[in-house]
């Protein structure tokens, strides 16, 4: 049995370091979109923003990553993390894009809010409780009213009211508690949300804070006709004129009548909730206009290409010289002055300069898919130069060389002759004369 259990235990660890050496990490995505790639312009910064969780589509994991210049978004760029392959379904992209949209900005949105103050907290579902149990507890009051009053000659307005406030009271401590069930579904999806979000939620994000709102505007719209109508029982017992009711049973029917003190928490939620709706709803409409992102994606997705046919390492042109690592470098060095005139294949040389320029000048010019095809040609251009390599020349000395020796040696012998001529003769003749004059 130990050895079972060892076995198993041995499986869980290779699963998970294998797991651990295939992730794909947020500086990997970065490095991916920046080092890899070449996905960035000039000035434009990668950032995964908050939460950092990758995003599922259809069972697959996605890293985002935001290409921003200072608090600019410019591109959105999705990578897969199992293939580390940028997404290109057309479906795939935009359901990224909502959803890497709409949890960042509603993270950070909510982030911004006090605990207590955001619609889907512990702290605004248990108000609602409350209420719902105090508007209970304040029925029996009201029909203690409509009971004491239905007797009493002349008070048929106060049982009226009486009636309107119960059904009222009845109505909101229902609707308190639907709302505080729809905060608590709240609560429960950004908990999956916020942590592993899932593009087929994103719209389902939307309904749950469109009917919290919905639910909200009506409570608070028969809230307020309580308010009204509680006012309008409270005066009327007040005012009415009988002898069977005394003052201090009048103050007494009118203090019960009070909406409990607790309503008051309603004042934070309603005004909360008005900016909160104008936020969250610009932010989920700005997800049904997302176009611009899309192309831009696909723009840089050519020029990427383009990039790396043109500056990325290339195999093929490492195979002839491992010293050449792009089609780039193989152009400089082919077409660098002291090398251009002395490759055999000078018709390929021709092509190249044609190739090699208009490929600069698309990419320039950001015509990507055109500059590929150039970067092609030039590409086969480049291909032949090397592997036909240079023009043998032969091991010889260089005509002007041969000359300036045959000046040195011309001048050297000149200068022997000239030496033995005078110097040499004329040191003979100082001796020949010394000679004479000790003899003589």
């Amino acid at each position: 049995m130990s050895k079972m259990i060892k076995k198993i235990f041995l499986i869980l660890i290779t699963l998970f370091l294998i797991s651990m050496v295939s992730a794909f990490s947020p500086n990997e995505a970065t490095d991916f979109v920046t080092k890899t790639n070449n996905f960035l312009i000039q000035n434009e910064v990668p950032v995964i923003l908050s939460p950092i969780v990758m995003i599922e589509y259809l069972e697959n994991k996605y890293w985002v990553v935001t290409g921003m210049s200072g608090t600019t978004v410019n591109i959105y760029i999705p990578i897969n993390t199992e293939t580390r392959e940028v997404a290109s379904g057309s479906i795939e992209i935009r359901d990224l894009i909502q959803t890497v949209i709409v949890l960042n900005r509603i993270f950070e949105l909510k982030n911004t809010y006090p605990v207590s103050d955001w619609p889907f907290s512990i702290t605004n579902k248990t108000n609602f409780e409350t209420l719902q149990n105090k508007f209970n507890e304040k029925i029996a009051s009201i029909t203690t009213i409509e009971t004491n009053f239905s007797t009493i000659d002349g008070a048929e307005k106060i049982v009226e009211d009486a009636k309107s406030v119960k059904n009222l009271l009845e109505k909101l401590s229902t609707h308190s508690k639907e709302i505080s069930n729809l905060i608590e579904e709240g609560i429960n999806f950004e908990k999956i949300f916020f942590n592993s979000p899932n593009t087929k939620e994103t719209s389902n994000y939307e309904k749950i804070f469109s009917n919290y709102f919905e639910e909200l505007n009506n409570y608070k719209q028969d809230f307020e006709i309580l308010k009204t109508n509680v006012d309008s029982l409270r005066n009327n017992i007040g005012s009415l004129q009988s002898e069977e009711i005394n003052a201090s049973q009048k103050e007494f029917y009118n203090s019960i009548a009070k909406l409990p003190n607790e309503v008051i928490l309603l004042n934070n939620v309603f005004s909360r909730a008005n900016e909160t709706q104008t936020f969250t709803q610009e932010i989920f409409n700005s997800t049904k206009n997302i176009e611009n992102f899309v192309l831009n994606l696909e723009t840089r997705r050519q020029r990427n290409e383009a990039w790396k046919a043109i500056y990325g390492n290339d195999e093929d042109i490492r195979k002839i010289n491992p010293a050449i690592n792009s089609l780039e470098e193989a152009a400089e060095i082919i077409l660098d002055e002291a090398n251009v005139n002395y490759w055999k294949n000078q018709d390929s040389i021709s092509a190249l300069k044609i190739n090699w320029r208009q490929t600069q000048e698309k990419y320039n010019n950001g015509i990507y898919t055109s500059a590929i095809e150039f970067a092609k040609s030039a590409k086969n251009n480049v291909l032949n130069i090397l592997e036909d390599d240079f023009i043998e020349i032969e091991d010889e000395l260089p005509t002007e060389l041969i000359i300036n020796i045959i000046i040195i040696l011309i001048v050297l012998i000149i200068g022997i002759f000239l030496f033995e001529k005078f110097y040499l003769k004329k040191k003979k003749e100082v001796d020949n004369d010394e000679n004479y004059e000790e003899n003589y």
